[in-house]
């Protein structure tokens, strides 16, 4: 009954209710067979409620004893996302590259893989995040994480003055794109539309100059 309890608790708005059970759990079973998914859960407990830097603390002196695969790539995902939310982009990336190399299977792999993107494009890795963009992509081309990482890498070929890279990319994503995401590959595309036709009006323009 008291398990029940506790994951119950584990709605949104009662998150920090959570917390002191998981820790009541972990006080009363420390021999349970159990005992390291709760640890994990306490950590995501934490960063639910907000509190990143417990969260990715706990969580990082966890991690490597985990001999569980699953379980280690979940609570390295969990460190990731914390210091993502710090802004503690090295240690973000760090964290998702070793959540990938515990396990590419676990049931948030395609988040983990997006996560890594977002924390690499942030800190200037454009390259490494177009890789890894690519990667998810090849992985879970049915995931809607995919269809995130193909607007993520559109935009940034958008950004870096590729157009009509970006079109391609955007004319793919029209085909399978959700009702969220449709409106963003409609307008992005009529801008790199806008700005592909001035940089072709300019070149027309110095040419004919030239000439």
């Amino acid at each position: 009954e008291f398990r029940r309890v506790l994951f119950r608790s584990l709605g949104k708005q009662q998150v920090a209710a959570a917390i002191p059970l998981f820790d009541r759990l972990l006080k009363d079973f420390p021999k349970n067979s159990k005992l390291s998914a709760w640890q994990v859960r306490r950590g995501l407990a934490s960063y639910l409620a907000g509190d990143f830097a417990a969260a990715g603390g706990a969580l990082e002196a966890l991690a490597p004893a985990l001999a569980d695969p699953q379980l280690a790539a979940e609570a390295w995902h969990w460190v990731g996302a914390s210091r993502l939310q710090q802004k503690q982009l090295d240690q973000a990336v760090a964290a998702f590259e070793k959540s990938r190399s515990a396990s590419g299977t676990w049931r948030r792999a395609a988040e983990t893989l997006s996560l890594l993107a977002q924390a690499q494009a942030s800190r200037g890795d454009v390259r490494g995040s177009e890789q890894t963009l690519a990667e998810l992509k090849q992985k879970f081309p049915e995931h809607r994480s995919a269809a995130d990482a193909e607007l993520r890498l559109a935009k940034q070929a958008f950004s870096a003055g590729e157009f009509a890279r970006a079109l391609e990319i955007y004319d793919r994503l029209l085909s399978v794109a959700t009702a969220e995401i449709a409106p963003h590959v409609l307008y992005d595309s009529a801008w790199c539309l806008d700005r592909k036709s001035t940089r072709l009006n300019s070149s027309h323009l110095v040419i004919s100059y030239a000439v």
